[in-house]
């Protein structure tokens, strides 16, 4: 019976025309933090960071099928701890085919254990830069739009401004994902052509998160801000939302866990 439960619960997920025809961009309510879950058409798995403490692995099990244990894909922007510490149950958890990041030198402890523990369940690494790009079929491609120089070894003044830079592209739309990349060091972005339906905002939303030529220069239709409710730093910034204004603004403060469904042609918030 329970072998006759699998199969059914399989076939009928298998027929989910959302599942299929479409990806799932989840931004999950990690608190201060970032920890967004994607999902292909085709059932491969991306998680663009993952948050500061170990809330993301229930918020996978609560968005994946409880069969399917594999992680394709595991992208940490930078070392800072409320983008990295959810990883360390994340990686012990599911099966990581691959982890991306920039090899940006930081010592602290949580980012020793981190790639210990994949040295340790012999998970692969690479290092990126700006023009690799990871491609899941159908025309679906998640580029690596920055940093534009290899940041290996490199000690960096703020390691913010080392953070991946990823746009997600399926036929006419694309979202952004900026880490925590902050103003100063958006000139590079500004001059690329990253115009996307959705944009991750940096840094939380934080009064240094964005310059308004990148806002122009992406005109996101929406902006997702994940940020800690009542968080100690203020964010999300008066100054900041304020150049938001023309986009549709999703906070996971209020909003909780944030879904957008994209297609070829459409990319839309999900009612859930």
């Amino acid at each position: 019976m329970i072998v006759l439960a699998v199969i059914l619960v399989y076939l009928v997920y298998s027929l989910l025309p959302d599942q299929q025809n479409s990806i799932s961009i989840n931004f999950f309510d990690v608190g201060q933090g970032d920890a967004t879950l994607i999902e292909m058409p085709q059932g491969q798995k991306v998680l663009i960071d993952g948050g500061p403490n170990d809330s993301v692995v229930s918020k996978i099990d609560k968005s994946i099928v409880f069969y399917n244990r594999k992680i394709d894909a595991i992208v940490l922007t930078h070392p800072h701890a409320d983008h990295l510490a959810g990883l360390l149950k994340t990686v012990e958890s599911y099966e990581v085919k691959k982890v991306y990041l920039t090899g940006v030198s930081y010592s602290t402890p949580e980012y020793q254990q981190f790639i210990q523990s994949l040295q340790g369940n012999n998970i692969p690494v690479q290092q990126v830069v700006g023009g690799d790009y990871l491609d899941f079929g159908q025309g679906i491609k998640l580029n690596f739009v920055y940093p534009g120089v290899s940041m290996k070894n490199v000690t960096a003044e703020n390691v913010n401004n080392s953070s991946i830079v990823t746009q997600l592209v399926w036929g006419k739309k694309s979202a952004l994902f900026t880490g925590d990349l902050e103003k100063d060091a958006q000139i590079s972005l500004i001059s690329q052509n990253l115009r996307s339906d959705l944009l991750k905002v940096p840094h939380h939303c934080s009064s240094d998160a964005l310059d308004s030529r990148l806002v122009t220069a992406v005109s996101p239709k929406y902006a997702l801000i994940s940020v800690g409710k009542d968080n100690k730093f203020g964010h999300p910034s008066k100054s900041c939302l304020n150049l938001l204004k023309s986009a549709q603004i999703f906070r996971t403060d209020y909003d909780g866990d944030v879904t957008f469904m994209m297609t070829q042609e459409s990319l839309l918030p999900s009612k859930n």
